[in-house]
């Protein structure tokens, strides 16, 4: 299955929303959320197309970046850590595809209203799943030979 917002969802509530059925509990360090994060995010894209030879690497680099995370610093260390990802991500399309991560920032401030305005777990959940597949279908892949592109999918 390509991108989904369902698998995304489910693996952001899994580590967020302690209602949830399959809730594992918060993470309990800063090693552990960014560990976390990056399966989150590894999970979500094991099926995009194109396929990328570089995903372990962009794992690997999505974590790093989020261990420089601390207090008031969360969505400019996701943002960051998503924008390492893409890029990395990318490189591992060559030699069929040359990828084009996308080249916004992705807005993940967006959510925080809603989660301070009361909004559930799930609900903000839902949101960043949105946001993050939004921005993940702006990338582009263009096939080497044929020069056709297509969005990440």
């Amino acid at each position: 299955m390509p991108l989904s917002t369902e698998i995304l969802t489910r693996e952001i509530r899994k580590v967020s929303d302690e209602s949830y059925i399959l809730f594992e509990g918060f993470p309990k360090s800063t090693s552990e959320t960014a560990n976390r994060w990056a399966n989150i995010v590894d999970i979500y894209t094991i099926d995009m197309i194109p396929t990328s030879t570089s995903r372990d690497q962009a794992k690997f680099l999505f974590s790093r970046s989020m261990e420089q995370v601390d207090i008031g610093t969360g969505f400019v260390v996701l943002k960051l850590a998503f924008a390492t990802y893409a890029n990395t991500l990318s490189l591992g399309m060559n030699p069929t595809f040359t990828g084009i991560a996308p080249v916004t920032p992705i807005l993940l401030e967006t959510v925080a209203p809603i989660g301070l305005g009361g909004g559930s777990a799930k609900e903000v959940a839902i949101a960043m799943a949105n946001i993050i597949q939004q921005w993940f279908k702006t990338g582009v892949a263009i096939n080497t030979s044929s020069g056709a592109s297509i969005n990440w999918n």
